[in-house]
């Protein structure tokens, strides 16, 4: 798996560390901030651009959106589980 290898996860590795730079740079400094849309964008560009090869343009931002709605449609796993915990703890019946 030569993409895997070698100088190649090298380009991988500075691509991602300036994604995550570039998201990082559009935050206010001492301002709260959602650690989760900042956490999904540098995902959903390392997604986009080290995995499919998608740079600029529409389609990219496009594809972002859609697989942003459908991660938002589920919520966040702690919360899930939050919701989840009491009736988790419910007697299922005798043992």
């Amino acid at each position: 798996m030569p993409p895997f290898h070698g100088e190649r996860m090298v380009t991988y590795g500075r691509l991602i560390c300036d994604l995550a730079e570039q998201v990082m740079a559009n935050l206010t400094p001492g301002q709260p901030f959602c650690a989760r849309a900042a956490t999904q964008e540098i995902s959903l560009q390392v997604i986009l651009e080290v995995v499919f090869g998608l740079h600029d343009g529409d389609r990219p931002q496009e594809i972002k959106r859609t697989v942003a709605d459908m991660l938002n449609l589920f919520g966040s796993p702690l919360t899930n589980a939050f919701i989840l915990l009491p009736r988790l703890q419910s007697s299922w019946g005798e043992r």
